[in-house]
């Protein structure tokens, strides 16, 4: 099967599409007043596993306009001491009302863990300290209690559970005066309880996860400092976070039998995974987790640290308790990739998310629905987007459609940015009148792309039984270009039309109607709708044809993620239902 390609570049019409085979018109602005769509707009995504067998072309898009550098001096107390004036580890959180939680610790180390809350995602709330050094006295001596590694999750009820691993700051490497504490907030980060001392024993790194059956587990890096053990372990809620199980050991690989001074320690079995973040698939029963491993070289607690990165499978929400000396779970891929500050979110859709600081850089790639297939090589595709080095990310899905992402960046602050989940489109028959007026169209699915420079565009796809239909809704103008291929472009049908308003057309009898539009707020753009015959494309019901869009301007020319416009095997993908 061969099937056209079609190249769209928004505007006003052009007398030279009367030359060329093609049909265009320019909507009337003064009849119109045209409605500008936006991504923000779209319905939020939540059928489970809809891109199940597709998700290899998969990408994820930077929103540009959402990418944000917090400052130091916005997030943490700049009145103590300097080491303790950046933040540090920070993790985001959607909560029940649709507001934001950022928790994160000032300095590298921690002593003092923070809050702060947005109903936009733009403008944030000063600062809550949760969290700061206190007093204690322990095995009667005096030290200073202080708190670090801050995670939450948002409960069923709408409650915010957040954990935070505590120290005493001389007694640490004894193992005393360690553990976890929770804190609640039942109006949405607002107010917070008391703290909570949920375990005892040295910790790092805790993280929570909401089990579909309810309960709650606690992953932490349980530590044995003086010999650099560092496994995985889990406690376990079944009342909301109100009590708490003993602990198991439930993830963690061998490195080597303990070499170092005569103690306690000698000649153990040394084990590592840490900094523990898990999801459950969207089977409702395997758990996947992103872990590092802390090795050394040479092997012996006396080499040199570096970290990979493992993916370790549970199957089932029970974890096998690993006790002393074994390592486990047997199901993992291991150590396949150099990098630290693991971190994993699921998309309704079926996609993974994995992410961590690779070479000190954010970086993100995604994977099939069970975790197990990534695009690229791992040594290759991933995406990273923010301009300053950091380290301890996080990810969070928001309404099935995008993916929120935040490292540190030690003298700048907390960099920020959201993700648009581009992939296949599903044409399915609707009627589509070509006039330039988008309103008729599902706000449904849509594949997006914008600029460093502010322009974006989302582009929606339908069929009936003779042509294709796209829509561009594009903000902020720039010359738009749209193709439309098999992998093998035959046919073709090229329309491209300037942010002047300059119209180009030749190939296939396409029809092309655009608009000046607005957004309900005010600001300006273009809606764009084209039909392509399905026989000019040569294609029809369970074909796929391929998309390619860019917009282009002083920044140059920005298209899909890993799009290679010679290629159109590197496009996204629109499937004819």
């Amino acid at each position: 099967m061969t099937k056209g390609i079609l190249t769209l570049v928004t505007g006003a019409l052009c007398a030279c599409l009367l030359s060329c085979g093609c049909k265009a018109d320019s909507a009337d602005e003064a009849k119109g007043g045209v409605k500008l769509h936006r991504i923000s707009e779209l319905q939020p995504a939540t059928e489970i596993n809809t891109h199940a067998g597709e998700e290899k072309w998969s990408v994820l898009q930077p929103i540009w306009s959402d990418f944000q550098l917090l400052s130091p001096s916005s997030l943490v107390d700049q009145s103590v001491t300097e080491d303790q004036r950046a933040p540090y580890y920070p993790r985001i959180k959607k909560m029940a009302n649709g507001e934001y939680l950022l928790l994160y610790m000032g300095g590298q180390y921690g002593s003092r863990c923070y809050a702060s809350t947005s109903s936009d995602f733009y403008k944030w709330s000063a600062p809550q300290m949760l969290l700061e050094p206190k007093k204690v006295t322990v095995g009667g001596v005096g030290d200073w209690e202080r708190y670090s590694g801050p995670d939450a999750a948002v409960l069923p009820n709408g409650d915010v559970l957040a954990v935070f691993s505590y120290r005493a700051t001389n007694h640490y490497s004894q193992m005393l005066g360690c553990g976890l504490v929770t804190m609640r907030s039942k109006d949405n980060g607002t107010t917070w309880s008391a703290p909570q001392y949920i375990y005892d024993g040295a910790t790092w790194e805790p993280y929570l996860l909401v089990l579909p059956d309810g309960r709650i587990q606690c992953y932490f890096t349980d530590p044995i400092p003086a010999s650099r053990n560092s496994g995985t372990s889990v406690i376990t809620s079944t009342d909301n976070g109100n009590t708490w199980s003993g602990k198991i050991r439930c993830s963690r690989i061998y490195k080597y039998d303990y070499d170092g001074p005569n103690t306690a320690y000698t000649g153990q079995k040394i084990f590592t995974d840490q900094m523990p973040s898990f999801r459950v698939l969207n089977d409702g029963k395997t758990i996947v987790g992103f872990l590092e491993a802390r090795l050394e070289t040479p092997e012996s607690n006396q080499g040199t640290s570096y970290y990979k990165m493992s993916l370790v499978y549970n199957d089932g929400l029970d974890w096998k308790d690993l006790g002393e000396n074994t390592a486990g779970p047997e199901r993992r891929q291991s150590l396949v990739v150099g990098g630290a500050g693991g971190y994993v979110s699921t998309f309704p859709s079926g996609e993974v998310a994995i992410s961590c600081n690779i070479s000190k850089r954010f970086s993100v790639k995604l994977g099939d629905n069970t975790a197990t297939k990534f695009n690229g090589s791992w040594e290759s595709g991933w995406l990273k987007p923010f301009t300053y080095e950091g380290v301890w990310g996080s990810t969070e899905v928001e309404d099935g459609n995008m993916l929120i992402g935040t490292i540190h960046s030690a003298k700048n602050g907390l960099q920020l940015g959201r993700f648009w989940l581009n992939h296949t489109l599903f044409a399915g028959n609707a009627g589509i009148k070509v006039d330039g007026n988008g309103d008729e169209w599902p706000l449904g699915q849509a594949l997006f792309v914008s600029t460093k420079d502010g322009a974006e565009v989302m582009v929606r796809a339908a069929r009936d039984g003779g042509n294709l239909y796209l829509v561009a809704d594009q903000y902020d103008l720039a010359n738009l270009r749209i193709m439309v291929s098999d992998t093998t472009p035959v046919n073709t049908a090229r329309i491209e039309v300037t942010s002047s308003g300059a119209v180009t057309t030749k190939g296939a009898d396409a029809v092309v109607k655009t608009s000046s539009a607005k957004t309900s707020a005010g600001q300006r753009g273009r809606v764009t709708e084209i039909s392509i015959p399905l026989s000019a494309l040569k294609a029809g019901t369970g074909d796929v044809v391929w998309i390619y869009v860019s917009l282009s301007g002083n920044s140059g020319e920005t298209a899909f993620t890993n799009a290679v416009m010679s290629s159109p095997s590197t496009w996204q993908r629109i499937k004819l239902q």
